[in-house]
């Protein structure tokens, strides 16, 4: 008698949710506790009924021996390059070294889009439609603050 969660049993196997609820509703399969069921029970009872994920379940395992596949792939390829820097055919890979933060900023400098003068040049070219729609303070009078309208009550 092996417990098996619902989920579980349902990833195993390829049944649904809905399956095993209904085996359960009509009586057929009994829970051990939430969630829990006998997976023997399970399979002699549902052994009449197609599971509707046995083509998701297929193709995960079609996945599962692909990754073991390329993984042995990966494995054999990392070995056989070790083995051939052992015997020095194959040169020894030289970092790249990067280069110093001033050769780099003048580098960009030197850039059209980069430069200093062509962000300047950017920010003139703003035309003046577009500049007034740019939030501006303008000084609210005093007095409208103050109401001289008379109040109106009939």
């Amino acid at each position: 008698m092996a417990q098996i969660r619902i989920s579980e049993f349902c990833n195993k196997y390829g049944f649904t949710l809905h399956q095993i609820r209904h085996a359960t509703r009509t009586g057929k399969l009994k829970k051990i506790s939430s969630g829990v069921i006998d997976e023997e029970q399970a399979l002699h009872i549902l052994s009449n009924i197609q599971p509707k994920n046995l083509g998701l379940i297929s193709l995960q395992h079609d996945v599962n021996e692909l990754k073991k596949q390329l993984q042995n792939a990966l494995d054999l390829k990392n070995y056989y390059e070790a083995e051939l820097n052992k015997l020095g055919i194959f040169p020894l890979q030289v970092a790249k070294v990067p280069l110093s933060p001033e050769a780099s900023m003048k580098k960009l400098s030197n850039h059209p889009v980069m430069s200093q003068e062509w962000m300047k040049d950017q920010m003139q070219q703003i035309p003046e439609s577009e500049r007034m729609f740019k939030s501006r303070k303008v000084q609210i009078p005093s007095e409208a603050f103050t109401s001289n309208l008379p109040d109106t009550k009939e």
